[in-house]
């Protein structure tokens, strides 16, 4: 269940994934700790098996393992993280002892501590986040049960969470996402009986409620899987199932402008 793995692959074309480098220790839950710019990768959070506030990166142009960047400001796993090209910022995340509302940031192209942003519209764990250059959105999760609220925050200030409307498709926890300057999408997750298939999309700039986008046909239903992407391809990697084989290897990608289901 733990792993330093980090694998990579280059989004405009289809094929397997390549090996990268490792992390500076085996870690699990960090699926939805990552953000960057187009410069650097950051790891944030997890466990190995304590809860660690430990922050990492790499130089996404070179492989290599990845080095000390500095650490949260509370430890633990599954915080809701996006980033513009010069803050990452993670929202919540469960401590160990309590689902918690810190929302936390990080000067990407500078080493070191997160600082105190402020704090979510509610504590939150485990679910999404994804973000424009200007605004960052953090979807559903655990609160502790599960929730499908959606909270955005301006990146380039500091202040609370506020609220950006509810995911379409019941509430849901383990989801993922992915973005590009205009729409926002979450996939997938495990609402209160089963593992979904959903893909729900948002439009970043205008407040409001999620709309279906397709679903996750290449893996079908699932949960806990890793998203990110370019400016056209949002990409989904690995997947949780609901049936045997329960976890897959399997990387997914959509066109984030033109609604329909992943392909392989």
């Amino acid at each position: 269940p733990y792993t330093d793995t980090i694998e990579y692959w280059n989004i405009s074309s289809t094929g397997d994934a390549i090996d990268f480098g490792n992390l500076t220790s085996n870690r699990q839950y960090i699926g939805n700790g990552q953000a960057s710019s187009r410069t650097r990768g950051l790891f944030m959070g997890g466990r190995e098996p304590s809860y660690v506030a430990s922050i990492e990166f790499v130089t996404i142009a070179t492989t290599g393992d990845a080095a000390n960047f500095g650490s949260l400001t509370d430890a633990g796993h599954y915080a809701m993280v996006g980033s513009s090209s010069i803050r990452a910022i993670a929202i919540g995340r469960y401590d160990g002892s309590a689902v918690v509302n810190v929302i936390d940031y990080v000067t990407i192209a500078s080493t070191g501590d997160a600082k105190d942003f402020g704090d979510a519209v509610e504590a939150g764990s485990d679910g999404a986040g994804s973000a424009s250059p200007t605004r960052m959105l953090a979807f559903a999760g655990n609160n502790p049960g599960k929730t499908n609220t959606i909270q955005y925050i301006t990146i380039s200030t500091l202040g609370n969470a506020a609220n950006f409307g509810d995911l379409t498709n019941d509430v849901r926890s383990q989801i993922c996402a992915s973005s590009n300057a205009v729409r926002a999408c979450s996939y997938g997750g495990h609402d209160e009986s089963n593992r979904v298939d959903h893909i729900e999309f948002v439009t970043i700039a205008t407040l409001g409620n999620s709309q279906d986008f397709g679903d996750t046909e290449a893996s079908g239903a699932g949960s806990t899987m890793a998203g990110t992407q370019s400016s056209t391809r949002g990409i989904l990697a690995g997947n949780y199932a609901p049936s045997s084989p329960n976890t897959t290897d399997i990387i997914q990608y959509l066109t984030i402008a033109t609604l329909g289901n992943t392909q392989d």
